[in-house]
């Protein structure tokens, strides 16, 4: 049988047509994942609705709520991870924007004991993207207009067996609960014996962010793992599940 894939992401203050760009560019895949699980983590009742109409525009997408009273990215992601039914795991944020043959390099990549990621650098285009329903046929266009971020690359998704995620209890909530969550996860993953990393290269797929290099990140903080520290963080339990 072949393998598949959810595709988790989460919400908590963005707009909700940033959602509706991204599953637009979710559901126009080559090759589509099982599902796209979106944990709507605000605790405000309008944000909530909002994003559950968008959600409903999409037969791909499966709404979790799980408010939160301060934004946990990891804490997001362990909900979605368990709600999850694929085989592989794609975790990655509802400001990110796919070309159409992103995931099916996604697929041909991911395998066990390795983590499937991007090399694009990050690339922010403003914040107006015109008529949801025609972006994917002028990706082509929005892609050449881009704005190129050199500070950095962010992190954009990564790929991984569920299996392995529900062994480790998922992301770190407490030490990395947004910055470095992706860092410490990879860690893991070497201590644990994966790799090499397989990347999705900009020349085959790529990957856009909305945003713009002057707003984005202003309080960008956190500190790097450390790669010393066992493989699981949350032993016994999920967080506040």
């Amino acid at each position: 049988m072949e393998d598949t894939l959810s595709v988790i992401e989460a919400i908590w203050n963005l707009p909700g047509s940033w959602l509706d760009y991204n599953l637009m560019t979710l559901s126009n895949q080559t090759k589509p994942p099982l599902e796209v699980v979106v944990i709507n983590a605000s605790p405000d009742p309008g944000f909530f609705k909002e994003t559950e109409d968008v959600c409903a525009k999409y037969p791909l997408a499966r709404m979790v709520a799980a408010p939160h009273p301060k934004f946990n990215l990891a804490y997001s992601y362990n909900v979605a991870i368990q709600a999850s039914q694929g085989k592989y795991v794609m975790a990655t944020c509802i400001d990110k924007l796919f070309s159409h043959k992103l995931l099916e390099e996604v697929y041909r990549l991911m395998a066990p004991a390795c983590m499937v990621t991007s090399n694009s650098y990050h690339l922010p285009m403003g914040f107006d993207l015109g008529d949801v329903n025609t972006l994917m046929d002028r990706w082509d266009a929005v892609y050449a207009n881009r704005i190129i971020h050199n500070l950095f690359a962010i992190g954009t998704f990564m790929t991984v067996e569920r299996e392995w995620l529900i062994k480790v209890r998922g992301f770190d909530e407490i030490n990395h609960p947004f910055n470095y969550n992706d860092s410490d996860l990879m860690l893991r993953g070497t201590q644990d014996g994966f790799g090499p990393y397989p990347f999705v290269k900009e020349e085959v797929a790529q990957v856009l962010h909305i945003g713009h290099p002057s707003t984005l990140y202003s309080g960008f903080g956190g500190h790097y793992p450390d790669a010393t520290r066992p493989i699981i963080r949350n032993p016994g339990h999920w967080g506040n599940l």
